[in-house]
């Protein structure tokens, strides 16, 4: 078996592993963030989990390019627009939630477990795989421009959303509070809506096995969170919460 049939197989069995989880999380909420408890074992600054979980992201797919050859433009913007991600992800975000958070220890471990594959899934077909001339006239295809305008308002969204809750809670408090204003306004996970309009973004502008397989994953994880977010909402605020939906506005 050589090295591209073993990549798409990779990119099946976590196909697999990823509705697994999805069924999974819908009975286990994981225990970081507004669910953080003692059953997940040993726990570490919240800060530094995220910094660590997520800069093997950037780390891990500037190494891939490195490994390779691929000097062609569509993979370099894709590379490009995954570190301006997780750049933000992995040193802005940390820098600027609540000191004192905490992270269970295993749950950083395995959200970089998790970045790593991502990493391979995302390079092997931008920088090893993807058949000759696949991206040649690209900027003459509608799914260029459509992807990058839905990555960048995903982002957008994802950054206001994360502004709003910072702002809930003055330095030193501990206790949620229902998010109000933007997208908040309609559903109670709008910093995951953003995320997956991000990533549909971006499979949608590379078309490749490995950006749709990433965009299925977010969906698997955040979809179960937001549920459980939704219902937290629903019993610590009531009637609060209104007619909002749980994570795509006016739909669920």
């Amino acid at each position: 078996m050589n090295n591209e049939n073993i990549y798409y197989l990779f990119l099946l069995i976590m196909l697999i592993i990823g509705f697994i989880v999805f069924i999974l999380l819908h009975y286990i909420t994981v225990g970081y963030g507004m669910f953080q408890n003692n059953k997940w074992g040993l726990t570490i600054n919240n800060k530094i989990g995220w910094c660590v979980m997520e800069i093997v992201s950037m780390i891990g797919i500037i190494i891939f390019y490195i490994y390779s050859s691929m000097n062609e433009i569509i993979p370099m913007i894709s590379l490009i627009l995954f570190i301006i991600h997780y750049f933000r992800r992995s040193i802005i975000f940390p820098l600027r939630i609540s000191k004192g958070g905490k992270m269970p220890i295993i749950i950083m471990l395995m959200g970089m477990l998790f970045n790593l594959c991502n990493c391979y899934a995302q390079a092997g077909w931008l920088f090893f795989y993807h058949p000759p001339y696949y991206y040649l006239r690209w900027f003459n295809t509608p799914q260029c421009y459509f992807g990058l305008l839905f990555f960048f308002i995903g982002m957008v969204i994802n950054i206001h959303s994360d502004e709003i809750i910072r702002s809930l809670r003055k330095e030193g408090e501990t206790e949620h509070k229902l998010p109000q204003g933007g997208l908040f306004n309609y559903v109670t996970s709008a910093q995951y809506f953003g995320e997956l309009v991000e990533w549909l973004g971006f499979s949608i502008f590379t078309l490749s096995p490995g950006a749709i397989l990433f965009f299925f994953w977010t969906f698997a994880n955040l979809t179960p969170r937001a549920r459980s977010i939704h219902l937290a909402y629903r019993k610590k605020f009531k009637n609060q919460v209104g007619k909002r939906k749980i994570l795509i506005p006016f739909i669920y």
